[in-house]
């Protein structure tokens, strides 16, 4: 079958209908894919990157739908967003997940880093708050595993 990934157009969309992986699965199973040339730059996969899992890259979203027998894209949510997540960049939704985590009492801790590709391949990353460093983590889970001991 020839699969077909377009670029997404909705605003601030940055997710991609296949990632790499999922096209070298695919090829390997005797499938084709096709995918619209920086379908994957809003998470950081480059059309090389693509065309290495075995993927063939076309230059327009006209391309991909004319041509393929498939469609993959990204599906909005069928389940009820919280509100403090619309207008919410994906770090500040994370941010808000993990502390909703806490406060609710499903976790005990929560630690949330942040890094661009650059700092993360050098092993820097950023905190958004104290609450959620691994600092806090850390100190956290050793107090507990100290009432085990």
């Amino acid at each position: 079958m020839l699969i077909g990934v377009p670029t997404e157009i909705k605003q601030d969309e940055h997710r991609v209908g296949l990632t790499p992986t999922s096209v070298r699965e695919l090829t390997v199973h005797g499938h084709q894919v096709l995918v619209q040339s920086k379908a994957g730059a809003g998470i950081g996969v480059r059309d090389t990157d693509y065309e290495r899992a075995g993927a063939t890259i076309v230059p327009s979203a006209r391309d991909v739908f004319a041509k393929a027998e498939m469609v993959v894209k990204v599906k909005e949510p069928h389940f009820k967003v919280f509100p403090e997540f619309v207008g919410a960049s994906y770090m500040r939704r994370y941010e808000i997940f993990c502390r909703k985590l806490v406060l609710e009492r499903h976790y005990t801790v929560a630690a949330f880093i942040s890094s661009t590709i650059e700092e993360g391949l050098q092993g820097s990353f950023s905190t958004p708050a104290a609450d959620l460093s691994v600092e806090h983590f850390a100190k956290t889970l050793t107090a507990h595993l100290a009432a085990f001991a």
